[in-house]
């Protein structure tokens, strides 16, 4: 061939890049599948700290039985020994830099 590429060389050049293209459209629905858990989990999240400030709210009118039962749905178990109490929650608060706090679940 004169003056161009020969299809040989073409085909090395872009073989490659087509291979790659093909590895990437076929992980385009696990990568939107994980956007959709990511959404999912910050709708979660802001759903679940509307309601611990409805529940800091009202928690002084609460009944003590009421206090008990939030108290174990929110805790995986609660140490004391000698001065220091130990609390286990259901899932690890995260201090974020805006001084929000949002929740990961353990485990």
């Amino acid at each position: 061939m004169k003056d161009g590429i020969s299809v040989s060389g073409f085909e090395r050049t872009a073989k490659p890049i087509d291979e790659r293209l093909d590895e990437l459209e076929k992980s385009i629905p696990e990568a939107e599948a994980q956007i959709d858990i990511l959404k999912d989990n910050a709708l979660n999240e802001d759903t679940l700290q509307q309601e611990g400030r409805n529940l800091y709210d009202k928690w002084n009118s609460l009944s003590d039985k009421e206090k008990i039962s939030v108290i174990q749905t929110l805790t995986d178990s609660i140490r004391v020994c000698n001065e220091e109490v130990e609390i286990n929650l259901h899932f690890s608060p995260v201090l974020v830099n805006d001084g929000n706090f949002y929740t990961q679940p353990v485990g």
